[in-house]
């Protein structure tokens, strides 16, 4: 049974990797980030997940590396090629449970290695170094929307249907002046140094717009897609010079250079604002 066909309520448990990945796929399912995917997102996640789960040992009430497990070994057999694909939605179930502090982050590097069918095998993905990063930066200095696109990408490292799902009142000031990027239930403190990049563009947007609408057809108040980010990045990738510049390179250099930061500034939206600061990197 899975945890859509009634199962009852998973025990409430705090500490990282005390969750089966059963209990982890129920409340993946309640929560705010799941349900700010795009309803066939959501759709494909539900049936990945669910197949998975009948298919795992003890119905998954298994604790989480051995899930992982169970699907690297599915991988190497290549006997069930849907159960393979639900690794997207199992990274996802991992990423989110890591920030609810109920999934050691080692599980996310565990996932990551999970081998999969040499067609879809992906390379490494590299993150820009300092000197990239800034030369990014000064590429996009003459645009508003695309500096503030870099920044949000890199300072909340964002799934692409969290970026997509964002609308310009998810970015506001709190009592303190600091400026917060609202993704699901947290609250991302943007360091003050960069904050102007994202405050001055909402500043262009209309109330209930997409924070990044697309430029293109009919409806501009909705998000631009994937293929609308690739376009822009792949813009600044030959301005800038870069070997490599993607949603993931961006999100990979987050976190190589803004994870302590964003470990700090991350919170609920029921506790209080942590400070910010700005760090440690000269950008434009």
């Amino acid at each position: 049974m899975t945890p859509e066909q009634g199962n009852p309520t998973p025990k409430e448990a705090t500490p990282a990797q005390s969750v089966t990945f059963y209990e982890l796929t129920y409340r993946f399912f309640k929560s705010d980030q799941f349900a700010a995917y795009k309803p066939n997102t959501q759709t494909q996640y539900r049936q990945d997940l669910a197949r998975f789960l009948r298919s795992a040992p003890s119905g998954g009430e298994i604790d989480i590396p051995t899930a992982i497990s169970v699907l690297q070994e599915l991988g190497r057999q290549n006997t069930n090629a849907k159960n393979v694909k639900a690794r997207y939605a199992i990274k996802a179930a991992i990423a989110w449970g890591t920030k609810q502090n109920i999934v050691d982050e080692e599980s996310i590097d565990l996932i990551n290695q999970v081998v999969v069918p040499s067609s879809d095998e992906r390379k490494p993905t590299i993150p820009l170094t300092k000197i990239e990063l800034q030369n990014l930066f000064i590429a996009a200095s003459g645009n508003v929307r695309d500096r503030a696109l870099i920044t949000t990408i890199v300072i909340t490292q964002p799934t692409s249907e969290e970026l997509e799902s964002l609308k310009k009142e998810d970015v506001y000031k709190n009592s303190e002046g600091q400026t917060l990027i609202k993704i699901g239930d947290e609250e991302i403190i943007v360091p003050e140094g960069i904050a102007p990049f994202i405050q001055d563009y909402t500043e262009t947007l209309k109330q209930s717009h997409a924070l990044f609408p697309r430029t293109q057809g009919k409806d501009k108040t909705i998000a631009m897609t994937r293929a609308g980010v690739h376009i822009i990045l792949n813009k600044y990738k030959r301005e800038a010079n870069l070997p490599s510049l993607s949603h993931m390179v961006l999100v990979r250099t987050g976190q190589e250079f803004f994870s302590n930061i964003r470990k700090k500034h991350v919170h609920r939206l029921s506790h209080r604002t942590k400070s910010a600061y700005t760090p440690q990197i000269p950008l434009p």
